[in-house]
């Protein structure tokens, strides 16, 4: 939370100079090839049956034809892809999850950088969420007995 805090916060127009952003922006306008990469995971690719989809078969499978089936969950997924294409509010990591943070008793750091791009303020604590609640809700029928 801390990290989340201090990083959107010192990479928008709240924290830095209107110079000093754009200088900033610039830097980061080039990962064109990363944010494609998220673009398509997060916001195309599981509305429909793409070549990095897997999910477990037959145990799911209704459900996935269910959200594929979903006209307006696709529309609203490529309104959220505009928002996140359109919206260079604060600095991101690009790739926040329980992966590219490391933690010790005496310090936290985040990892993986390289997705690092300017966008809406709410992406990287919406990813970071998101993936908290997949693996909270995947642990289901992992119990040990």
């Amino acid at each position: 939370g801390l990290f989340m805090a201090r990083t959107l916060f010192r990479g928008s127009d709240l924290s830095m100079a209107t110079k000093e952003r754009k200088a900033d922006l610039a830097l980061f306008a080039d990962n064109v090839e990363l944010c494609d990469i998220t673009e398509n995971l997060v916001f195309s690719d599981p509305y429909f049956d793409a070549k990095m989809n897997r999910h477990t078969s037959p145990q799911l499978d209704a459900l996935v034809a269910e959200l594929r089936a979903d006209r307006d969950l696709k529309v609203e997924a490529q309104r959220l892809k505009h928002i996140f294409a359109a919206n260079a509010e604060t600095l991101l990591h690009g790739d926040l999850h329980s992966g590219s943070i490391m933690v010790t008793d005496q310090e936290t750091r985040m990892i993986d950088p390289e997705f690092a791009f300017y966008g809406p303020m709410a992406f990287d604590v919406g990813m970071l969420l998101a993936n908290f609640w997949m693996s909270f809700f995947s642990q289901r029928g992992h119990e040990q007995k």
